[in-house]
Formats: C-alpha cells, structure tokens, sequence
C-alpha cells in the first residue's frame, strides 16, 4: 500500500500489514499511524505549515541531497582550483627555468670555447709583439759589466750591442706576430664552424623556447584565473553552506585568496610581466 506522511507529504510504500502502526516519517521524523487521515493533524498537535516549493521540484529529502550536493560540489571547487592554480604558477616557474637553461648553455659553450683557447695560447708562449718597460737594451745588456764605458771603445761596442738586441729583439717580435696570426687564424676559423654549426643551433633552441613560454603563459594566466575563481566561489559555498570550524576555514581561505590576487596583486602581476617580455 502507499502511504504519506502528514506533516511533509511525502510518499512511502509499505506492507499492508503495518495499517495501524506508527511509523516515523524518514524525511522529516514526524511519527505518524499508518492509515490514519493525513487530511488533519492528531488532536493536541498543531501541524507544521507546509514547507512550501521544494528546490528543483522535491521534498525535504530533496532539499536535505542538495545542500549536500552543494557541499561536495563547494569542495570539489576548492580541490580543482588550488590545482589548476599550483599546476599554472608551476608551469610558469618550469618555463622561465628552462628559457634560462638553454640561454647558459649557449654562454657556456662560448666559455668554453675561450677557455681552451686561452689555455693553447700560454701552451704556445705567445705574449705581446709591442715594446715595453722589459725590452731596455741598456738594461739587457749591462747585465755582468762591473762598471759604465769609459773609452771610445767601449762606447762603439755597447752601441754595437745595443744594435744586436734590437734587431734580436724585432725578430723575436717578428716571430711572435707571425704565430699570433697563425693562431688568430686558427681561433677564427673554429670560431666560424660553431658559429654556423653548435652554437647557431643552441641560440635557436634558446630562441624558440622563449618564444614556447611566452605564448604558453598565455594560456597559464588563463588556468590560473579559472583556477582561482573557481577556489574562491568553492570556498564560499563551503562557508554559507557549511557549519562550524568547516565555514571558519573556508571564509578564512577566501579572505587570503581575494587580498593575494585581486587585491594585492602579487600573485600573478610579476607573471604577467615575465611573460610579456618573454625571458632575456
């Protein structure tokens, strides 16, 4: 048999054996006899006015599932935007992060690059094919002499010895310039092969991912928006529908969040910015 509750109308099946017994509604707990006229309430009880339009067309029970459903919609909000917020502002962080990978690994290999050279350099003994404080022939070649010329002949031969150290002097410049060539030469030409080889493709990849984050954070302050509008109004369904430490923490959470981003501006202004100007 079918049977209703009197005080919330709703509908039950039960046996035909229990007409007669008092049962208690499951929806609102008003006890009740199976089989008594609903039409009017027992004597000495005042019915509960009619609860009026249920939410979308049910009864108590209906409107007791929804304020669940909201709920575990509310914490669903919360979980799925404090994702997308983490995943955006990390993918954000990963990206500029590789950008500057590739751009130290384009300095690197030019480093390197000098480094070895500056090493075969001191290998080979080249210095400097200029005059200095070092090449005095009067200092060179009064090295030994117990004391200064006094003859003429003493005058004709330090001015002969001073024409040997310059002339050995120039050649041994001379020398010098030419292996400084050769070695310029040789720097130059490896130089080039990088340049159109190792080191152009480094500087392309390092291009192209500059260009990858820039167009990408687009799409991460995107995510991020979404994710945090989606934190914010999980949170205040929380809170209004909630109760106790539940409501506190999810108006404490919403307070933070409105103050971080839309307030403060920290959260995502710096990122805007990084991503326009792309990392250099």
């Amino acid at each position: 048999m079918i049977t209703s509750c009197p005080n919330c109308n709703s509908k039950f099946e039960v046996d035909d054996a229990m007409a007669g017994h008092q049962v208690r509604c499951s929806s609102c707990q008003h006890a009740f006899t199976i089989g008594a006229s609903s039409a009017a309430p027992s004597a000495g009880r005042v019915r509960a006015p009619n609860p009026g339009p249920s939410v979308f067309g049910l009864g108590g029970a209906g409107r007791l599932e929804t304020g669940k459903l909201l709920l575990l919609v509310g914490k669903f909000g919360i979980f799925v935007g404090l994702i997308f917020v983490v995943f955006s502002r990390g993918c954000d962080s990963v990206g500029n992060r590789g950008v500057a990978r590739k751009i130290a690994a384009v300095k690197e290999g030019k480093d390197k690059f000098n480094e070895k050279w500056d090493r075969e350099a001191a290998k080979r003994g080249l210095t400097s094919t200029t005059m200095d404080a070092e090449d005095d022939p009067d200092r060179a070649i009064s090295v030994g002499r117990a004391r200064p010329p006094s003859s003429y002949e003493d005058m004709r031969e330090l001015e002969r010895k001073r024409e040997e150290y310059r002339k050995t002097r120039e050649e041994e410049m001379k020398n010098q310039r030419e292996k400084r060539l050769e070695f310029e030469k040789e720097k130059d030409k490896e130089r080039k092969e990088l340049e159109k080889g190792e080191w152009l493709d480094l500087e392309s990849e390092a291009r192209g991912a500059d260009a990858d984050n820039t167009m990408a954070g687009y799409w991460h302050e995107w995510l991020f928006l979404i994710g945090s509008l989606g934190l914010i109004v999980g949170a205040l369904t929380v809170a209004f529908g909630g109760t106790g430490a539940e409501r506190i923490v999810c108006l404490i959470m919403v307070a933070l969040v409105v103050f971080s981003i839309y307030v403060g501006g920290v959260a995502w202004a710096g990122s805007i910015i990084n991503n326009v100007k792309g990392v250099r």
